[in-house]
């Protein structure tokens, strides 16, 4: 749910009462385009294997620049090499998700 609240940009509270209350989380219409395939991929998962991800940890420091790319990414920021790095750290995540 915490990629859900970054990817939507609400907070984690608001995405966890809309779950609990509607039992959905936001709609595809509230994810940005870059996330959506992320997201899909979560969708596609059985609890098992949900609960794995949820648990899963990856290195603080590859978190923080992950967050820091994306911020930039928002910003309009990002250099060329940024971005990469940024769709490697994507790529990266979602080969752990599958």
């Amino acid at each position: 749910m915490i990629n859900t609240a970054q990817a939507t940009q609400r907070s984690l509270e608001e995405v966890i009462l809309r779950a609990i209350t509607t039992g959905n989380p936001p709609g595809w219409e509230d994810v940005p385009a870059e996330f959506q395939a992320d997201i899909a991929a979560l969708d596609r998962l059985n609890d098992e294997d949900l609960w794995q991800v949820a648990r899963s940890h990856k290195a603080a420091a590859e978190l923080d620049r992950y967050d820091e790319l994306l911020e930039r990414n928002r910003e309009h920021t990002i250099t060329a090499d940024e971005r990469l790095e940024l769709t490697d750290l994507r790529q990266q995540w979602h080969a752990d998700v599958i």
